[in-house]
C-alpha cells in the first residue's frame, strides 16, 4: 500500500506562526513546476513539497527559494 502525502491542514499545523498555503489556494493550479517555482520565489522563502523528483527536474542553483522535500 502506497502512503499518501499528509493533507495540507496537517502540514499547516506543523508550522504554526508561518504562512503555509497550497498551490490551489494561491490560484496557481495547472501551472508547470517551472512556473510554480518562479511564482513561489516572489512570495515565499521556502517551498515544502512531496515531489521527490522536482530537484532533478529543475535547476535550483540560481533560485532564491529553499526546497524542502518530505516523504511519508
Amino acid at each position: 500500500m502506497t502512503k499518501r502525502p499528509p493533507k495540507p491542514r496537517k502540514i499547516k499545523q506543523a508550522f504554526p506562526g508561518h504562512l503555509v498555503t497550497t498551490v490551489g489556494e494561491m490560484g496557481w493550479a495547472g501551472k508547470n513546476n517551472g512556473e510554480l517555482l518562479k511564482l513561489a520565489e516572489e512570495v515565499f522563502e521556502v517551498l515544502v513539497t512531496a515531489d521527490k523528483s522536482i530537484q532533478h527536474q529543475q535547476n535550483f542553483t540560481s533560485r532564491s527559494l529553499i526546497l524542502v522535500t518530505y516523504s511519508c
